[in-house]
């Protein structure tokens, strides 16, 4: 049986160690490959180049919530998208700041629903997988999002929340996973 790694931010992996990763990867005889999701704009770009390097990298870029954000770099990180459509396997890591707001209560959430609201419209005109961070209501919040723009393949990484929302993507076709 081979695995694919369905989660890794490879890029933020230091040098030394990453090296390490990828060799062992290219090695392996049990693992098929890597999708590695992106963090922001230059995380997208390494993650792009890292994919053309290695070709058992498959690049999903987007811009990771649980950060502030910056429109000139969610417009380059769209544009990126645009630009590499055919290249990349999915969106991602996207969603909403449930942690970001919990230590900050000042930040709001539009803006990011917004954001996120741009990178479901990317999924759907380009017909991508959608890679999500979103946990406990947060979840319910994106369902909504991803039934509004008819995008059905969406994968809930980190999942954290209620067992009717759990049902609610079950039922829509979403792929969900946890983290021991």
């Amino acid at each position: 049986m081979k695995w694919i790694d369905s989660h890794i931010h490879v890029d933020q992996y230091k040098d030394e160690e990453k090296s390490r990763l990828l060799k062992e990867v290219e090695n392996s005889n049990e693992i098929k490959g890597l999708i590695a999701v992106s963090m922001n704009y230059q995380s997208c770009k390494e993650t792009l180049s890292l994919a053309k390097k290695y070709p058992f990298i498959y690049p999903a870029i987007g811009f990771h919530p649980e950060q502030q954000i910056h429109k000139e770099e969610c417009d380059q990180i769209y544009q990126l998208i645009e630009q590499n459509a055919e290249e990349i396997v999915a969106i991602g890591e996207v969603g909403l700041p449930y942690y970001l707001r919990k230590e900050d209560e000042r930040i709001a959430v539009d803006p990011y629903i917004a954001v996120l609201k741009k990178f479901i419209e990317l999924a759907s005109k380009y017909n991508l997988p959608i890679i999500l961070h979103a946990v406990y209501e947060d979840a319910d919040t994106v369902c909504d999002l991803l039934e509004k723009y008819k995008v059905s393949r969406a994968h809930f990484h980190w999942f954290k929340g209620s067992d009717e929302t759990m049902k609610r993507m079950m039922k829509n076709g979403y792929h969900i996973s946890i983290t021991p």
